[in-house]
């Protein structure tokens, strides 16, 4: 068939994967299955509708074509080490952070990625996270956000911990995953592009006012997320703990995923400096 010889059904696989590799929302994974399947309906009407074409093409041969195709995507989807109710449910947040001005005229500009709810850091750990109750490694996500933003000059990364615990020891741990969350990153490729990593523990969830909701008062792995901040623009001598904390204190409609004051402490520690100035 001249059709299949300019462009190969084989192609459709490959090109769909492409672009499951760029889902970054639960909005887009669906959205992409919707088209996916859409254009390989409009490939079998226009086959059937083909001039020329065999007239014994039957329904169990356009259902071979079907199944072949699904095959194929979920085949290659495992080779690549997708899980497509894990690609469904990975989607990050990004919010851009109002701009920090300080009075001696220094800038700087930055956005918050917070992974969706299904990824925690699990209770008591500071090397491991759950996606849903399972173990699971996230570094493939941190590489993705940093491939999707070619804006990121730098990275915060953010360490939390839970009310349960005494505060102390939760501020440690709080401190060792941002650490963690640091490491990773410098093991992806991208890392190579960034001018620094800086390590900010926020310490222990502590949110004021909370004595009448268990989802506050009790643990909760919503109190343990995963957050990066990336740096998009900043000014050589800047206070980066005042100009983030700044940022992130300002008032926000919607308010941000994400608070700061809803947390025992922030201290900025451990830069690691990949660019000389």
């Amino acid at each position: 068939m001249k059709f299949l010889d300019k462009f190969s059904l084989l192609e459709l696989p490959r090109a769909l994967i492409e672009s499951i590799s760029k889902i970054k929302t639960t909005e887009q994974f669906y959205l992409l299955l919707f088209i996916g399947f859409l254009s390989f309906c409009v490939i079998v009407l226009f086959l059937l509708r083909k001039k020329g074409i065999r007239k014994n093409i039957s329904l169990v041969r356009i259902m071979v074509y079907l199944v072949f195709y699904l095959a194929l995507i979920f085949g290659f989807s495992k080779l690549i080490n997708f899980n497509l109710k894990e690609i469904a449910a990975f989607s990050y947040n990004t919010r851009k952070l109002e701009p920090y001005e300080g009075n001696d005229g220094s800038k700087a500009e930055f956005k918050m990625f917070i992974l969706s709810q299904e990824y925690n850091w699990q209770q008591g750990e500071d090397d491991k996270v759950e996606f849903n109750n399972r173990l699971k490694n996230i570094r493939p996500h941190l590489q993705a956000i940093l491939a999707n933003d070619k804006s990121i000059k730098g990275i915060v990364c953010v360490g939390t911990a839970s009310r349960v615990g005494i505060r102390g020891e939760s501020q440690e741990l709080a401190k060792a995953r941002a650490l963690q969350l640091k490491l990773w990153i410098q093991r992806t490729s991208k890392s190579q592009d960034l001018d620094f990593i800086f390590e900010l523990s926020v310490g222990q969830y502590n949110k004021p006012n909370a004595v009448n909701n268990p989802r506050d008062t009790k643990d909760n792995p919503m109190q343990r997320r995963i957050v990066i901040i990336g740096v998009t623009n900043y000014e050589e001598g800047i206070s980066f703990t005042t100009a983030l904390k700044n940022s992130l204190e300002k008032k926000y409609d919607p308010p941000l995923p994400f608070k700061i004051g809803d947390y025992s402490k922030f201290e900025l520690v451990n830069s690691t400096l990949f660019r000389k100035h």
